[in-house]
């Protein structure tokens, strides 16, 4: 979704910059395909599937090969229903624009969603290597988090590597990291992984939670101490306080 989002207001900054002339008309009509997709895609967000099919529709109709109409078309059939039109009309947008990868990021999240894990890590993978993508390390996240819903953490946790080999310092990548190797019994790993994101100023009530789960599996009251008395005093209305006290 935000993949497409910035791909949109792109094209709108691009529009609002362009003028028309009466014998340019398949110009005309690529600008008037981007605009009503544009304006389906704010109806989309906005929940109101009725107005968004109409724009796309028209978008679709006015110009076939328009890849932003394609993509925010995909999203709309998502959304009622129809993995079919959705793959159709993502996988195309994809292939319309490969300059523009946000809509191959759009077509793995849509494999994703479908449960269709080996295709969408393929997917990911790809998108992340492209190196006209300005945030590989979200794609990589991102795939990892479709892993992890699949339960596969062990392709999760080669995913998470590969975002933080990109951006060591991404706090998001480095509690899924603490995540998994807590999952699998690396409670020293967790824990320091926690402390590296302390230390770095990334502590949330998450990141305190994971601390007094990982110090408590390793029989340190003293740091699993340390960690309820943030998740108390920082985040005293966070549910992971909250479950503390009961």
């Amino acid at each position: 979704m935000n993949a497409v989002k910035s791909v949109v207001l792109s094209v709108a900054v691009l529009l609002a910059s362009c003028t028309t002339t009466d014998n340019m008309r398949k110009v005309d009509l690529n600008k008037a395909a981007e605009k009503n997709a544009i304006m389906a895609y704010t109806y989309f967000e906005a929940g109101n599937l009725k107005l968004a099919k109409q724009k796309i529709e028209k978008a679709i109709k006015q110009d076939k090969r328009n890849a932003l109409a394609n993509s925010v078309y995909g999203l709309v059939q998502q959304r009622l229903g129809n993995a079919d039109a959705a793959d159709e009309y993502l996988s195309r947008a994809a292939n319309l624009d490969p300059d523009e990868p946000e809509y191959a990021h759009s077509y793995a999240t849509f494999l994703c969603d479908e449960g269709r894990v080996d295709e969408s890590l393929v997917q990911f993978h790809k998108v992340a290597k492209n190196p006209l993508h300005r945030t590989p390390e979200a794609v990589y996240e991102n795939a990892a988090v479709c892993a992890i819903k699949a339960d596969r953490f062990g392709d999760a946790e080669i995913f998470v590597k590969r975002a933080l080999a990109v951006k060591p310092n991404y706090a998001t990548s480095r509690f899924i990291l603490a995540e998994l190797q807590f999952r699998s019994q690396r409670f020293g790993k967790a824990l320091e992984s926690v402390q590296r994101m302390e230390g770095d100023n990334q502590m949330s009530a998450e990141v305190a939670a994971m601390g007094v789960r990982s110090a408590r599996a390793l029989n340190r009251p003293d740091l699993a101490e340390h960690f309820v008395f943030l998740l108390q005093t920082s985040y005293p209305n966070t549910y992971q306080a909250r479950a503390l006290a009961n």
